[in-house]
């Protein structure tokens, strides 16, 4: 049971992330089977006056899952807690797959931390949003955050301490 409110589309993706899961049971291919799951957005649910995600940096639209299963059960259950970008699922798969890198990308592997090295946690990611100035011209926002801040470049610029503000409602500035 869960107090959040039911959304289909959450549903949908459930559902066939389990068709997934149980047609590489049916041909013998998930034990050996690398599997990435990250979502393009969250959802901000009415935080901050946006019902839907695109408009603003806030961490209810930006911060999404990303969840990797490596074959044979492998690191299975460690929880990441450092950021990391989306940005970082293209070299983290290339690593796994001893291809080598691709020059000029953005990201970095994720495969020390998923063999338990500590990572940085004041490592800074980078955020964006254009939907709002392609849709209507205003300004594009951009964001950099770290464990404990993050400063959104808007037309008035926002820094939140998210240490002592993780829902982001007092601008420090």
């Amino acid at each position: 049971f869960s107090s959040e409110p039911y959304d289909a589309e959450v549903a949908y993706t459930d559902a066939a992330i389990g068709r997934l899961l149980d047609a590489l049971e049916a041909r013998n291919l998930a034990r050996d089977a690398l599997i990435v799951i990250v979502a393009d957005h969250g959802e901000s649910l009415g935080e901050h006056g946006e019902r839907t995600h695109g408009t603003f940096l806030y961490d209810a639209t930006i911060q999404v899952p990303l969840i990797i299963r490596l074959p044979r059960a492998h690191a299975a259950g460690r929880v990441i807690t450092v950021p990391v970008e989306t940005a970082d699922v293209t070299p983290t798969i290339l690593d796994l797959a001893g291809a080598p890198p691709i020059r000029d990308v953005d990201g970095r592997s994720l495969v020390p931390l998923l063999n338990g090295a500590p990572g940085d946690p004041e490592r800074a990611t980078y955020a964006e949003s254009y939907y709002q100035h392609v849709l209507l011209g205003w300004s594009p926002l951009r964001a950099l955050r770290t464990d404990r801040w993050k400063l959104i470049e808007a037309p008035r610029p926002e820094l939140y301490d998210l240490h002592a503000d993780p829902h982001e409602t007092t601008n420090v500035i």
